[in-house]
This record gives structure tokens, sequence and C-alpha cells, in this order.
């Protein structure tokens, strides 16, 4: 079913799959992206007030409703990308996710003598995809999430304990079960990456399962 057309100031999340280039030298992309559309679009078929469209190795949601509060919609966006992660791990595949909020604009299918396609503006949909790119010191890791904070998104209430400020972002820990902290994750991490100090293809590829099956025992 196509989406509705949608403009105004919503979350935008900006989902990645993590390794992507490496399958594709692997010839193990196909089997991945099928995965990805099959349970990105069956969570969304649970959500109604998210909708999203995938492209190759990405998938674009926010959240299309009007009404509710910003906590409201931020908490709804979160339990979408929290069960996409979760069915894409007992997969075996590790996904990165950057959420912004604000001007978002849907146009569905625009119609042109010899093409078919989707529209997306705004700066909400700009700023999770630049974030999502960062090469720098706030490069994302493979399993996170994180929402971008800007003087557009306002006040939000942090009542949930899987999310931790920074100086730039909310991290969403979605993986993190009610008697598991945020503080002991984050050590197993750091424990994991300091095994893997040199770099290398082989060291990489084995800190990134070792990686995956930590998430795997934290859910």
């Amino acid at each position: 079913m196509p989406n509705n057309d949608f403009s105004g100031k919503t979350f935008v999340a900006f989902v990645d799959i993590s390794g992507f280039k490496n399958m594709m030298q692997k010839k193990q992309a196909g089997d991945a992206l099928m995965e990805f559309y099959s349970i990105g679009y069956r969570t969304l078929g649970e959500h109604p007030d998210i909708s999203g469209v995938f492209i190759s190795d990405c998938g674009i949601l926010y959240h299309n409703g009007v009404a509710g509060d910003i906590n409201t919609k931020l908490q709804s966006i979160l339990d979408a990308i929290k069960k996409i992660n979760e069915k894409m791990l007992e997969k075996n595949y590790l996904l990165t996710t950057s959420i912004a909020y604000g001007e978002f604009e849907y146009r569905n299918k625009i119609e042109l003598e010899n093409m078919t396609k989707n529209s997306f503006q705004g700066y909400a949909y700009l700023d999770a995809y630049l974030d999502s790119e960062d090469k720098g010191i706030h490069k994302l890791k493979a399993g996170e999430c994180r929402v971008l904070i800007s003087d557009d998104l306002g006040t939000i209430n942090l009542g949930n304990p899987n999310i931790k400020k920074t100086s730039k972002h909310f991290y969403y820990y979605w993986m993190l079960q009610e008697n598991q902290t945020i503080a002991g994750y984050e050590q197993n991490v750091k424990s994991i990456e300091n095994k893997y100090t040199k770099k290398s293809k082989k060291i990489n590829d084995e800190k990134f399962e070792e990686l995956k099956q930590l998430l795997k025992e934290q859910n």
C-alpha cells in the first residue's frame, strides 16, 4: 500500500545495513536486502503511525501523524526501530540508525514522461542522512541508534532509561533489557574494541561478529 503525502514537522530516521559493502563483495547482499525489506515492511504494518520507504541498503522512516505530542511521536518511532533491529539481529545482521526532527515532506509518485519516483524533502531527512554519514569522531557504530539534538527538537522528556544524552545526540540503547544498564553494555563494547587494536579486514570481520554475539546475549 503506497504512503500518503505528508508535510510538516516530524521525526525522520535513516536506517542503514552495517557492513553492506563487505556483503556485496562476498555476494551475500541479496539475502540481507530480502530480510531487511521483509522485516521493515512487516514492522511498518504493525505501526500505522510510522511510514517508510526502503531503497537499496537503507530505509527512510518517518512519523506520519499530526496528533500527539513530541514525546509520543519519538517513542513510537523508537519502538519501530527497536523491532526492526531485533528482527534483523535474529537473522545475523546489524543496522545503524540516525534520527532527526524538523520539517519534512513526502510526495508519493511524481509522474514524468519516462520516470516514476518518490520525493523526500526537508531538513529532517537531510540532517538524518548527513548524521548517518558522519565519518569523524561521531561515526555511528554497528547497532547504534541515535537522535540528533537540534533547536527545532525543543524539549523532550527523557524518561526512558535506555536513552543517554551526549553533547550532540540522544543515544537509544534498544538492545537493553530491564535488568541491564547502559554503562554495563558500553563497557562490554569497549572490551571488544580493545581486543582488536590492529586494522585489517580479517580483524574487523572478527570484531563485527563478536559485537553481534554481544547484542544477541543482551536480547
